[in-house]
């Protein structure tokens, strides 16, 4: 082919190259590593199979935790919220109204920030396990992002779903 007067050189690959510098040497390394980690994987899933099953959380676990005092509760909420206008109001009466109206927007969109901001224990010691259950529903769930956070809370749904007390109030 001959080429035309005028004509700009293609942008990207050019023929005989590689990006960024990249040998063909480290190419071939970075897929055998590649391959290695999947083969570790799959090596590891088989072995381990009765290990990745879901396993009941420990509800004394969660009763041990030390609560947050109100004040503790408010610097969270304050800190998480330091954007939008909240007037002075005690963080429990807060997080109570906020779980009644769960259907409301600017309550699941609370629970998101909450979500995405605190760790796990913290969360759990701003609101109850039992009260967690209408705060992970999909609703709320779906809004959250990265994706593995997304997937670290349903998760955490199922767990506490196993935990869950019967409407009877007694155990099986």
């Amino acid at each position: 082919m001959s080429r035309v007067q005028g004509a700009e050189e293609p942008r990207g690959r050019v023929k005989g190259k590689r990006f960024k510098g990249r040998s063909r040497k480290s190419e071939e390394k970075n897929n055998l590593q590649c391959a290695s980690v999947a083969k570790y994987t799959q090596q590891d899933l088989t072995e381990n199979a009765h290990r990745n099953q879901l396993k009941p959380l420990p509800s004394a676990r969660l009763l041990t935790m030390t609560p947050l005092t109100t004040s503790e509760k408010e610097t969270i909420i304050s800190r998480l919220f330091w954007d939008v206008p909240i007037q002075p109001i005690d963080a429990d009466k807060l997080l109570a109204e906020k779980l009644k109206a769960i259907d409301d927007f600017q309550s699941q969109q609370f629970f998101v920030r909450l979500l995405t901001s605190c760790d796990w224990y913290t969360l759990l010691k701003l609101i109850p396990a039992d009260k967690l259950g209408p705060v992970l529903s999909d609703r709320i769930v779906n809004n959250l992002f990265p994706k593995d956070l997304r997937h670290k809370y349903i998760y955490a749904r199922k767990i506490l779903s196993r935990n869950a007390i019967p409407v009877s109030g007694k155990n099986p």
